[in-house]
């Protein structure tokens, strides 16, 4: 799936949104030298998995919360959770080599501050990509 495809898939599910696109970065400090339409609202994204390396999840907050693994698992009834490595990022991006379609859940946090969970089977890696 391409960045257009990507779109039209979103727009299907979404309907409109706005694109800002950027250079990537890796910590809230280097989100603050971006020129960003709504630096009120930046968010970050946290790559995890458990402790037995089968289930990964993304959390995206507020760019200014501290996520606490510790609680944030209890919470959602998780395993033991810690942030996931470089190499795992990489493999869930197909960057270095294709891995099969795999099971996902989204994590995010709303504008009131509750946390909404989704579940997305057989999100082809490329489509993980892209997005």
């Amino acid at each position: 799936m391409n960045k257009q495809e990507t779109y039209a898939f979103l727009r299907s599910r979404l309907g409109d949104f706005e694109v800002t696109e950027h250079p990537a970065v890796f910590n809230m400090a280097e989100v603050a030298e971006i020129e960003l339409p709504y630096p009120e609202v930046d968010a970050k994204n946290l790559f995890v998995r458990d402790d037995k390396r089968r289930n990964y999840y993304l959390i995206t907050v507020m760019g200014h919360k501290r996520v606490n693994l510790k609680d944030f698992r209890k919470a959602q009834g998780l395993r033991a959770l810690s942030l996931a490595s470089d190499e795992d990022l990489m493999q869930f991006l197909c960057l270095i080599e294709k891995i099969p379609p795999q099971t996902f859940e989204f994590i995010r946090e709303t504008r009131r501050g509750e946390l909404q969970k989704s579940t997305t089977t057989n999100l082809q890696c490329a489509k993980l990509a892209v997005l």
